[in-house]
């Protein structure tokens, strides 16, 4: 059930992004593939999936944030092993246990913030030709208003 409640709410945030990224295809762009008769899975692979990128990341971004969130509270309501299972397990014991509660909320807002980091890494490596991350790459590594 715990496996399904993630993939569920994970999966909506990253077909919105899916949806949002082809719909925002630049028509000169699609005009173009057009006329070369680029078509089919082709086009998918060469045009949709190079254009709708930026969203595709972003999505995965804030699906495997939201997946994370998700299994803690699944683990602290139903029971499951986990992160959010030993919280509620540390909570019950008593106030001699309370450090190590906050100690495993420290752990699992690390670990947000090392997935955070490992999309931002990936996102890097993966769209290095896109306009946003030669912005990044300019300034050396921080990001310009």
């Amino acid at each position: 059930m715990k496996v399904f409640l993630i993939v569920f709410a994970a999966f909506w945030p990253f077909v919105i992004q899916v949806i949002y990224g082809v719909q925002s295809m630049d028509q000169v762009v699609l005009d173009t593939s057009k006329a070369l008769g680029v078509r089919g899975v082709r086009r998918f692979f060469t045009v949709t999936i190079p254009s709708a990128s930026p969203y595709l990341v972003t999505g995965m971004r804030i699906a495997s944030a939201q997946a994370l969130i998700l299994s803690v509270v699944a683990e602290i309501v139903g029971g499951a092993e986990g992160i959010g299972r030993n919280i509620l397990l540390a909570e019950n014991a008593g106030t001699s246990s309370f450090p190590t509660m906050y100690a495993y909320i420290l752990v699992a807002g690390l670990l947000g913030i090392l997935l955070t980091g490992a999309f931002f890494l990936l996102e890097r490596r993966l769209m290095h030709w896109h306009e946003s991350q030669r912005n990044i790459r300019a300034s050396g590594g921080a990001v310009r208003a």
